[in-house]
């Protein structure tokens, strides 16, 4: 192992892996530099994608290039065996269909793994604070993977949803439905 200073490049730069690194506490080892994905196993990719994901990447409309792309931005090029990834050719399809905000993939995510988030939530927390605590998750964490505009949209949204309570408890959604369908919003 080499003991070295992270460069400008390096993913752990301003983090507390680097404070670690730079006390001489933590040693790291050298990581490839290149981002892109060696040729043989962008193959076996599109090979794993073709025989196993293929009905998963068509119901979210994702292209291999699309998969190979979010692999290689999630750095499986520096990985040290980067061939697992095929183990996992439908994680990283619903994966890239995540990244690129496609509303049936975070769909069958929320349905999924919704239900034990919420009891896990509502377990730890007041049952109806653990509930909107999830509901926030799931908004923050598809918002995080939006573009600006979309992102813009569903901040409105999220902020107008419940703006019935003003109007009466009981039916809420259906008092902020009506305020919202009649109201001058741009």
């Amino acid at each position: 192992m080499n003991h070295h200073r992270p460069t400008e490049t390096d993913d752990a730069r301003g983090t507390l892996w680097e404070s670690l690194v730079d006390s001489g506490q933590c040693a790291v080892a050298e990581r490839p530099a290149a981002r892109t994905l060696d040729a043989s196993i962008a193959a076996a990719i599109r090979e794993e994608y073709f025989a196993e994901a293929g009905e998963l990447a068509m119901r979210y409309g994702i292209g291999v290039c699309d998969v190979i792309e979010h692999l290689e931005r999630a750095g499986l090029a520096r990985m040290p065996r980067p061939e697992r990834a095929l183990e996992h050719i439908k994680c990283a399809v619903h994966a890239a269909a995540l990244a690129k905000g496609v509303a049936q993939a975070w769909a069958d995510l929320i349905t999924a793994l919704g239900p034990g988030f919420d009891r896990a939530c509502a377990g730890r927390l007041d049952p109806v604070e653990g509930i909107a605590f999830a509901r926030r998750f799931w908004l923050d964490l598809r918002a995080s993977t939006l573009e600006s505009g979309d992102r813009t949209l569903l901040e409105c949204a999220a902020r107008l949803q419940d703006v019935g309570y003003v109007i009466n408890y009981d039916q809420h959604h259906k008092h902020s439905y009506h305020l919202i369908r009649n109201s001058r919003l741009p």
